[in-house]
């Protein structure tokens, strides 16, 4: 268990350091994405703008490390 945590901490450092050095804007890229998506599937008006409203809400809570650095950590990849 401890072994998992270290690494998990090492992932999270790793991908904090990799963002800071790269000058990443990984939610910036997301929310342009997710919204990219919705347009292509046709959505438009009102329900466009939640997704924009949350988008925005998602870049702010991003921006947070205590939000991020679980979120990054390898347990909570689909992956893992």
């Amino acid at each position: 268990m401890a072994v998992s945590v270290v690494a998990g901490v090492i992932y999270v450092i790793a991908w904090e350091a990799s963002c800071a050095i790269a000058h990443a804007d990984f939610a910036g890229a997301y929310a342009r994405a997710m919204i990219a998506q919705q347009q292509a599937k046709g959505v438009s008006g009102a329900a466009l703008e939640r997704v924009r409203a949350e988008m925005e809400h998602f870049k702010v809570q991003y921006a947070n490390p205590l939000y991020r650095w679980p979120m990054t950590s390898p347990r909570s990849s689909r992956w893992a």
